[in-house]
């Protein structure tokens, strides 16, 4: 999941707040703010691309664990150690292992039970030739 600064007018008041958001919403508290000052903001950001995989999930605790792995769906989070977290869909993530293969976030994928995994979002698209 990538992450960017925001700001947004202070409730009541004219001054100027900053906030972290992705693509899904508001970053968790702490990490979302709000900040008074935008190099607050920044720090949240680069703190949240060196979460562990428990840190996330500890960060983002309506986000339930499932069993099994092998499913369809989109690329979270990439922790520092390699390890990728996927939504599977009904606010249900799995946790992987390190792969060699080069993951990029919110792309979907598909996991079979040996762990292979197939990019949904790279597939030519059929009745086009390049």
């Amino acid at each position: 999941m990538s992450y960017s600064v925001s700001n947004r007018p202070k409730a009541g008041t004219v001054e100027i707040e900053y906030i972290v958001v992705s693509s899904h919403g508001m970053a968790p508290h702490p990490y979302g703010g709000p900040f008074a000052l935008e190099v607050d903001a920044i720090a949240a950001c680069e703190r949240l691309k060196k979460l562990t995989i428990e840190e996330w999930f500890a960060a983002h605790s309506e986000s339930p664990l499932s069993n099994p792995t092998e499913g369809r769906g989109e690329v979270r989070y990439i922790a520092p150690d390699g390890r990728w977290i996927q939504h599977k869909g009904r606010n249900t993530f799995a946790v992987h292992p390190p792969t060699d293969l080069d993951l990029e976030i919110d792309e979907m994928v598909n996991v079979d039970r040996d762990g292979k995994i197939d990019f949904l979002d790279r597939r030519p698209s059929p009745g086009i030739s390049l």
